[in-house]
């Protein structure tokens, strides 16, 4: 059986990864593509996933007192765990869209050290994820690259919206800024990664706009019929 492709969407917290994933799933579907769909962390139902909750929500300390390659353990955890389904998944379907992979490890986690010495971290958490717990490697990575003042406005109406507490992660403004930088270095070192500028001018760009854009490059890149 001819394995199917699978595309990550990348990119800091608010910045549409949930969002462009449903839209690129549905364009696929309506072209009668075979579609799984998978987000990580998977917050519930794994045993990993559940010490990433504890740990977003600061029961271990705050986040310049982890260790990126301590914190960097459960999320590849959660990970290996749904690994078997990721191999079945990409067996029997044309197309496999996960929200945050492997890359969001090593740049959320990677935010911790100076840019200076990310290299070798994103080198480890590589052979980690890759290599030692042999998962799938993306076809296409597509980092949906948000500026920060932005993020920040998404954010408050997402409190607002729903009454959810920021994590750890989100409620640390400077510490986005530099998982912002990481994905930047990311998207220019990692094969497979493609730039999605989603605002214009000052102002977010259309979704279906940002969405159809993806779906031509992803035409080009995986042969498969995505374009609008």
């Amino acid at each position: 059986m001819t394995a199917g492709k699978m595309v990550a969407f990348e990119g800091i917290d608010a910045s549409g990864k949930g969002t462009q994933a449903e839209f690129l799933a549905r364009a696929a579907e309506a072209r009668g593509l075979r579609v799984a769909r998978f987000a990580f962390p998977r917050y519930s139902g794994s045993f990993y996933g559940e010490l990433c909750v504890r740990y977003l929500a600061g029961e271990f300390g705050s986040v310049s007192d982890q260790s990126p390659y301590l914190s960097a353990l459960p999320y590849a955890g959660d990970r290996l765990e749904a690994a078997p389904q990721l191999r079945e998944a990409l067996g029997r379907h044309d197309l496999v869209v996960v929200d945050r992979y492997v890359g969001s490890n090593a740049a959320h986690q990677g935010a911790k050290l100076p840019l200076e010495g990310f290299g070798e971290f994103a080198a480890w958490i590589r052979r980690l994820e890759y290599e030692v717990h042999g998962l799938p490697a993306e076809d296409a990575v597509v980092w949906l690259d948000v500026p920060l003042e932005t993020v920040e406005g998404l954010m408050a109406s997402r409190r607002e919206a729903t009454g959810r507490a920021d994590d750890i992660h989100e409620r640390d403004l400077a510490y986005l800024g530099e998982v912002r930088d990481r994905y930047a270095w990311l998207a220019d070192r990692w094969p497979g990664w493609y730039e999605a500028r989603c605002s214009e001018g000052g102002a977010l760009r259309p979704v279906e706009n940002i969405g159809e854009e993806i779906a031509r490059h992803l035409t080009s890149e995986l042969g498969l019929p995505l374009d609008p």
